[in-house]
C-alpha cells in the first residue's frame, strides 16, 4: 500500500506542476524539502519559503509540459518510500527536449504522504 501512496503523490505533483498550480504542488510536498541537482542542494524549510522554479520554464526552455514516464519503487517501509523516477520535458509541439531521472523520497508524516527529497539528473535530448 505504501508503494501506491507514493506513486499517487508523485502523479499529483506532476499534474499540479503541469498546471502551474502552486497550491496543489505544495500539497504534495513535505517540509523541510530537499532538492539535489548538479547546480547544488537546495533545502526549503517551510512552504512559505518554497520557490516555484517551474514558472519560468516556458520562457527559459520552451517548456510546455512534463510527462511522468516511470516510477519504480526501490525500497519501501511503513512511512517512507524510495522511488526511481523518470520523466521527460516537452515543447508545445510535443518534442522532447529533456530526459530527467532521479530518486525521490516520499514520506508519511502525521498520516499524510508527501515528497520530502528530489534528487535529479537532467539530460538534454
Amino acid at each position: 500500500m505504501t508503494d501506491l501512496a507514493a506513486r499517487s503523490i508523485i502523479e499529483k505533483f506532476i499534474r499540479a506542476f503541469n498546471e502551474i498550480d502552486s497550491e496543489s504542488v505544495l500539497a504534495t510536498l513535505h517540509f523541510p524539502h530537499v532538492v539535489i541537482s548538479v547546480q547544488g542542494t537546495e533545502v526549503t524549510a517551510t512552504a512559505n519559503d518554497f520557490v516555484y522554479h517551474y514558472a519560468n520554464l516556458a520562457e527559459t526552455e520552451g517548456w510546455h509540459h512534463t510527462e511522468l514516464v516511470t516510477t519504480d519503487t526501490i525500497q519501501e517501509g511503513a512511512d517512507k518510500v524510495h522511488v526511481a523516477v523518470r520523466m521527460t520535458r516537452h515543447k508545445a509541439d510535443g518534442s522532447v527536449y529533456s530526459d530527467i531521472s532521479g530518486l525521490w523520497i516520499v514520506t508519511r508524516i502525521d498520516g499524510r504522504w508527501g515528497i520530502q527529497v528530489r534528487s535529479m539528473f537532467h539530460n538534454l535530448v
